[in-house]
């Protein structure tokens, strides 16, 4: 819209300085017009952005208060935004976030409300997540759950959140489960080990905010659409310990070591 208006503001001006002002007088109504639109549209964006900045900081300030409290009381270390958020948990933080919806050249991501510390003996984390124009950014949640060892890359996301059409060829034996999930890994043997019989009856029960569950390294990680509230980072970090928990142990030898990698939490 702004370039607009300067483009036909630029043209006005032209048609003035060759026709010597002669004809101006005929795209002054045209000019107005410009100029209107222009107005009520910059004030528009104005008072979209005042709503939208206030709706955030009335949801975002009970939220907060609540993760912080409920941090407090587990002993997590808690920091509100980014700021506050020390550089070296930044650059794991973006090692961690998985990337297979974003391109190299989308905005980088903003991260703020990191909680961490300790669940089911192992480090683990919740850190909330924007990307895109500040207005309208799209949020998400990410919870990791330390894994006792390293596994290659796996992603199992839900079907229903698929904005590209990405979709897994691998098939397993459960219908309900290729319903309902993709399981996507380079090596097809690694992605039927990790999604055996009793894994997809885990997965298949899982709450319905758990949009995606990857293994990134030494990390378990669920993505989560949503803000979080201390209810829902429990559902996640409790179904994190149970996936883990039901990694067989011949994965683990034959796909993986369990050799414990330096946590940045700790």
């Amino acid at each position: 819209m702004v370039l607009a208006f300067i483009t036909g503001f630029l043209g006005y001006l032209g048609i003035g300085v060759l026709t010597k002002f002669d004809l101006v007088e005929r795209f002054r109504p045209l000019f107005v017009t410009c100029l209107v639109v222009f107005g009520v549209t910059l004030g528009a964006r104005f008072l979209w952005g005042l709503v939208v900045l206030v709706r955030k900081a009335v949801l975002r300030h009970p939220r907060r208060h609540a993760l912080a409290a409920a941090a407090t009381r587990i002993g997590w270390r808690w920091f509100a935004d980014a700021r506050s958020v020390p550089t070296e948990t930044r650059t794991a933080l973006r090692h961690i976030d998985p990337k297979e919806t974003w391109n190299d050249d989308d905005p980088k991501p903003r991260y703020s409300e990191l909680a961490y510390g300790v669940f089911a003996g192992r480090p683990a984390f919740s850190v909330h997540i924007e990307r895109g124009p500040r207005l309208l950014p799209t949020v998400f949640q990410l919870v990791a759950l330390q894994l006792p060892g390293t596994l290659p890359e796996l992603r199992i996301s839900d079907r229903a959140d698929d904005p590209y059409g990405y979709r897994s060829d691998q098939r397993f034996e459960s219908a309900r489960f290729n319903y309902a999930w993709g399981v996507h890994t380079e090596d097809n043997r690694y992605g039927s080990a990790f999604a055996h019989p009793r894994m997809m009856q885990l997965l298949n029960g899982l709450d319905p905010s758990i949009a995606t569950v990857q293994v990134r390294g030494s990390w378990l990680v669920s993505r989560a659409p949503v803000a979080f509230s201390p209810a829902l980072l429990h559902v996640h970090l409790d179904a994190l310990a149970r996936i883990t928990d039901a990694i067989p142990d011949w994965v683990w030898d034959e796909f993986g070591h369990r050799a414990p990698a330096a946590s940045f939490l700790a």
